[in-house]
């Protein structure tokens, strides 16, 4: 019997890591929904235009089974600076392909189709509107196809790619790991291949956003697709380890108790409990405890 790291779900305000025993037969993997963590980082990288945009997210197009990934209403008058933005019109058809996925022809094709139902379905008109495409991988075969058809390929930012011939309808495609790292931080992180950098840094940024209803939502499906990063951060970056013995409170009733202790004692019975399958709940319960004990 083996034993792997687990992320389990404790509600919308936090997770717990779990070791979850395994046979040798193999993992059984839970499913990352990609698309919820999704909806949260393109709020996230376009978190300076809010005010003058409104998102709806698996919109029903009429009474059939035809959902679009997101649609991005923007206000007319807002002119958003972030490449991933130049294109945008007052309606914003948004497909998302996750780790898991790739871009076809036929999605490219159908959500064309998306754009222009949409059209009759919430009355606008077709210099209203544009789709983005936003993708985990190069679509490198769909690419090949769509020069075939004498489409018009631009890389209009780094992995950005503007694809003309959609008549009125401007086009693009995003390939996630190709853009600025600098500038789409979510985005880029929506993968199962997360490195300890990036991993750090994303605890970093979601630490200053604390407050937003998107934030931890995002970094559970991350944490869920990278459990051995998570751990491996957790056991080698000492900052980490102290922002959440911070979170849980117990190094300041630890300091306000007079006791102390080392920390490298704190980070080992900290990890020792995350192991055992504390959420961060039961870890402050847990501790403070110790403390008044």
């Amino acid at each position: 019997m083996s034993k792997i790291l687990r992320l389990e779900r404790r509600g919308i305000e936090g997770y717990s890591i779990c070791m979850a025993k395994t046979h040798p037969q193999g993992v059984k993997k839970e499913r990352i929904t990609w698309h919820t963590a999704f909806f949260d980082a393109i709020r996230l990288e376009l978190e300076d235009y809010l005010p003058g945009l409104t998102f709806s997210f698996e919109l029903p197009l009429g009474a059939e089974p035809l959902r679009i990934d997101a649609v991005i209403l923007k206000e007319p008058d807002l002119r958003i600076d972030k490449a991933i933005g130049w294109i945008f019109r007052r309606v914003n058809v948004i497909e998302y392909k996750s780790p898991e996925d790739t871009l076809t022809i036929g999605d490219f094709h159908k959500v064309a189709a998306y754009a222009r139902l949409y059209l009759s379905q919430y009355d606008a008109a077709m210099t209203d509107i544009a789709i983005s495409f936003i993708v985990s991988r190069r679509p490198r075969e769909l690419l090949r196809e769509l020069t075939a058809l004498e489409y018009g390929i631009t890389q209009a930012y780094p992995g950005i790619y503007h694809i003309a011939g959609e008549k009125h309808i401007p086009v693009q495609i995003a390939v996630a790991p190709e853009l600025a790292e600098a500038e789409y931080l979510w985005l880029r992180s929506l993968t199962n291949k997360l490195n300890r950098e990036g991993m750090g840094r994303i605890i970093r940024e979601g630490g200053l956003r604390v407050k937003s209803p998107h934030i931890k939502v995002y970094l559970y499906q991350v944490f869920q697709a990278n459990p051995e990063m998570l751990k491996e951060l957790l056991i080698m970056e000492r900052a980490t380890v102290d922002q959440i013995l911070e979170e849980i409170g117990w190094s300041a009733e630890r300091r306000a108790e007079g006791r102390t202790q080392g920390k490298k004692e704190e980070r080992r019975s900290v990890l020792e409990l995350i192991n055992r399958g504390y959420t961060l709940e039961q870890l402050k319960q847990a501790l403070t405890a110790e403390v008044t004990e």
